[in-house]
């Protein structure tokens, strides 16, 4: 994938103006940047030698013109170079200081046109680095103190509306302090008040809403003084979901808020479908009573956590169709499209809030999906990142254009320490303040291991059982973290390898083994046994077969079976979703999959509407037998620890494979022994068979019981009628030997 670059347009203005000035107004000349408080890097027109530059560059600071003691020319490695380059590093004969950071800084090279000069990696140095968390509006009854941080303005004000969208009604000058903090006090009872913060940096004035706020106006443009302590519902305060002893205890289920009951069928009152209190209207069911719906069907379902896209505020230009969310503006504000009043910002909060408690309620834990790699928009003064320090939350080359490593606009830099920081205390607000149990993060392998072990430390401290996974992958960037980097960091990743070893290719007809395609034994081997060729335990895979993104799993069925029967239909959801339930690892099942949920055959619905998206709740009856047999599983694997190890040694205690030569063609079977885990089966014989031909396996010495069959999965279990078991095409086989007394 090609990385495009962007030049933030407020800035790609200036660089104009100053090419005029030359006499061209084509080619924008880019900034430079303080990179060190004794280093300037500076990107040229045409390569120049450090011999022809030094004693032929300006740079001032303020009224002060300083003195440059040093010239590197920089090669494509970033390294000091005798060659002619475009890449030139400048060295100060002194340090700039925390004070003079604010003032107009500019580099002038022979006659060509100054160019402003913008701090850049020099703020991620210890005397601009806060480490305090009190950033944001604190709110109390008798007054709110405001906190931000930007060591570039040179002031900093508060500006108070009268509503959401009403004129301003007063101004409150800032005080700057340690690191670049700028703090405000504003007296008296400011639950309600609107806000934004207005800079003066690098020569321009920019308004924007608050990157710490906890509240907004519905179009994100202004941040909300809150209490919090009103929103809270009634019992708030006790609310708790469920506690993990290890990751593998959990089986979650990945879901779309406003999918889940968007469906007139899912009998949720017209008022809540699509909406966070739809997700636990309580006793929903099909208009004849036949089936469960909704928070109902979850329950009946067994599963102990939801995964819910992302519902952090989404870009208020796209606020009026359908979205994943996966393009956040402002982390701590809930996303108002899912509320059941969008227009009001204390409302929406609330409702978030009695989401959480009513799935707490029912035994069920939230993963929030998180998107702290990007942000929406990219720059410019509509992004409040940038607004608030230029050129610092954002990835960028040397010449400082924006770096699309997400694939869709820019790349937050959590390479910087005071990025990092918001990452993490964002993180820790949503733990503290919503309850929530743990986090997805999207695209984390954009990500440097060094933010991701910071985030999981920081994270368990708070809450030791955190769920915390994401993917080990970029938008086409280069990858940080990718599977592998996780090891014994206490985050886990998608498994993409026990996917497309079950799956096939994406969304083409490539099968899978569990779609009767071919998959060697020692692929089967390490997806089955919690995938140690990179993982340290089974407890850092997250193993699945489909999710949000690509197609339903049905629909790649149907893609790679065309023209299957019903029944063959459903043997394969049955067989996929017993190969993630019972092998070693977290399953995370997508949405639906279990109910048949087709999307028409859409690989990428994000935006396709409630039409593809929406849960069919009337067509999941077809698939009943499907969701009962998936109900059965989940029951299995959280009553036995033999499919739950949370260690490498664990598995090598508890499981065998049979032989190659034990078992019939494009089979895999394998004993487990529930002495090491306290299981109690004394032992359990499980068989995955993943010809679209029926075969015949003969037992090991018994007595055998079977719990599972292509049929149904029975916690009690009936007694095999003979030595030999008969395979069914696409299907798996559970066994177990008597309890121990």
């Amino acid at each position: 994938m090609i990385i495009n670059h962007f030049r933030p347009a407020l800035f790609v203005l200036a660089a104009l103006l100053a090419a005029a000035a030359h006499g061209d107004t084509t080619k924008p000349l880019p900034p430079a940047f303080l990179d060190a408080s004794d280093k300037v890097d500076l990107w040229l027109e045409e390569p120049v030698s450090a011999a022809d530059l030094m004693g032929h560059v300006v740079v001032r600071c303020g009224a002060r013109t300083d003195a440059v003691s040093g010239v590197d020319t920089l090669g494509d490695d970033m390294k000091p170079t005798a060659a002619p380059s475009r890449r030139v590093r400048l060295t100060l004969s002194r340090p700039i200081k925390p004070e003079e950071l604010a003032q107009t800084m500019s580099v002038q090279y022979g006659d060509t046109a100054a160019r402003p000069i913008f701090a850049r990696d020099v703020l991620s140095e210890p005397a601009y680095c806060y480490t305090k968390e009190d950033l944001g509006a604190a709110y109390t009854p008798a007054k709110t103190t405001f906190k931000v941080w930007s060591p570039v303005a040179s002031s900093a004000d508060v500006l108070i509306f009268q509503s959401a969208t009403g004129d301003m009604a007063r101004r409150i000058p800032m005080q700057r302090g340690a690191a670049g903090v700028w703090s405000a006090a504003a007296s008296g009872n400011m639950d309600g008040a609107f806000y934004q913060y207005r800079f003066r940096s690098y020569g321009a004035q920019r308004a924007t809403p608050d990157i710490y706020g906890h509240a907004a106006s519905p179009d994100l443009s202004r941040s909300m003084v809150v209490d919090l302590a009103r929103t809270d519902p009634p019992g708030w305060r006790g609310s708790a979901g469920p506690r993990l002893r290890q990751p593998t205890d959990a089986v979650v289920y990945e879901m779309h808020i406003r999918d889940f009951t968007i469906d007139p069928a899912s009998g949720v009152p017209p008022k809540l479908r699509g909406t966070y209190l739809g997700v636990v209207a309580p006793g929903t069911h099909l208009a004849d009573g036949s089936a469960p719906t909704g928070l109902a069907y979850l329950k009946a379902l067994g599963v102990t956590h939801v995964h819910l896209l992302p519902f952090q505020s989404i870009n208020p230009t796209h606020a009026g169709g359908y979205n994943w969310g996966y393009e956040t503006d402002l982390f701590n504000v809930p996303e108002p499209r899912y509320a059941a009043r969008p227009s009001d910002p204390v409302g929406v909060i609330r409702d978030v809030k009695m989401m959480v408690q009513g799935l707490h309620h029912a035994k069920i834990g939230v993963v929030m999906d998180v998107v702290y790699n990007h942000t929406v928009p990219a720059s410019g003064d509509s992004s409040p990142y940038w607004a608030t320090v230029p050129y610092y939350y954002f990835r960028t080359n040397f010449q400082g254009d924006l770096l699309n490593e997400s694939g869709v606009g820019n790349a937050v830099d959590d390479d910087h320490p005071m990025v990092r920081k918001f990452v993490i205390d964002s993180l820790r607000y949503w733990l503290r303040e919503y309850k929530v149990d743990g986090f997805r993060f999207d695209l984390l392998g954009m990500f440097s291991p060094e933010t991701v072990r910071a985030i999981s430390t920081r994270l368990h401290q708070a809450r030791p059982d955190i769920l915390l996974y994401g993917e080990p992958w970029t938008g086409g960037g280069p990858t940080r973290f990718g599977k592998g980097a996780q090891r014994g960091t206490g985050v886990a990743v998608f498994n993409d390898n026990f996917r497309n070893t079950l799956r096939g290719d994406l969304n083409g007809d490539q099968a899978g083994f569990a779609l009767g395609g071919g998959a060697s034994f020692d692929a089967l081997r390490t997806a089955i046994e919690g995938s140690p060729d990179f993982a340290d335990a089974p407890t850092e895979s997250m193993n699945y077969v489909s999710i949000h993104d690509d197609m339903t799993y049905l629909d790649k069925v149907l893609k790679t079976l065309p023209g299957a029967s019903a029944e063959t239909q459903q043997r394969a959801l049955k067989l996929a979703g017993a190969m993630t339930l019972l092998s070693q690892g977290a399953p995370i099942l997508e949405g639906g999959a279990e109910m048949g949920r087709t999307k028409s055959g859409v690989a990428n619905s994000y935006n396709r509407g409630d039409e593809i998206n929406q849960f069919d709740w009337a067509r999941g009856r077809q698939f009943a037998g499907v969701s009962n047999y998936y109900a059965g599983l989940i029951a299995l694997r959280r009553a036995h620890p033999i499919f739950r190890c949370a260690t490498q040694n664990d598995v090598h205690r508890t499981l065998a494979f049979l032989p190659e030569s034990a078992v019939p063609a494009q089979t895999i079977a394998f004993t487990l022994d529930g002495a090491p885990n306290g299981d109690h089966w004394r032992s359990a014989l499980v068989i995955f068979h993943g010809s679209a031909a029926a075969a015949a396996i003969t037992l090991p010495a018994g007595p055998w019981r079977l719990a599972v069959n292509s049929d149904h999965a029975d916690l009690e279990g009936e007694q095999p009628s003979s030595k030999t078991l008969p395979l069914a095409p696409l299907s798996a086989y559970v066994l177990y030997q008597d309890r121990v007394k």
